[in-house]
């Protein structure tokens, strides 16, 4: 998360200073977002996880699409890479770290605090969404 905030250190010398600061306000609200589920899994409306699609010879293409437009849309929601729902809990998983979290009253900034330094990865949406 740092990173992003370094990177954006080099629009100053670019003398493109309203994109910066654009960058760096996104960048604040994006931390102070409260956390949500579809943050870390592709939820459906109802809460529910939702899994890639597999296809098969006997469906509908119509059916096809409507369940793989359904899980895109989704996709495009999560901001973190990493993480799973197991029981009630989110779980994340990296090579050294796995921790169940809890999302009510927690922000962005609280789970960059709370889980182990760099282990915090973001989607491409994600940094589309910060990113002008």
């Amino acid at each position: 998360m740092t990173d992003f905030v370094l990177e954006q250190t080099e629009l100053l010398y670019d003398k493109n200073q309203s994109k910066l600061i654009h960058n760096i306000v996104n960048y604040a609200q994006f931390l102070k977002q409260p956390l949500k589920l579809e943050m870390f899994v592709p939820i459906d409306n109802d809460g529910n996880v939702l899994k890639k699609p597999t296809f098969d010879a006997y469906m509908q293409p119509k059916e096809m699409f409507k369940q793989d437009d359904a899980y895109q849309k989704a996709k495009s929601k999560v901001l973190f890479k990493g993480f799973k729902l197991k029981d009630e809990y989110l779980m994340y998983h990296d090579f050294m770290c796995m921790m169940i979290y809890e999302l009510e009253g927690k922000t962005v900034e609280n789970l960059i605090v709370e889980i182990p330094n760099n282990y915090l990865k973001l989607t491409q949406n994600a940094i589309k969404r910060l990113v002008l």
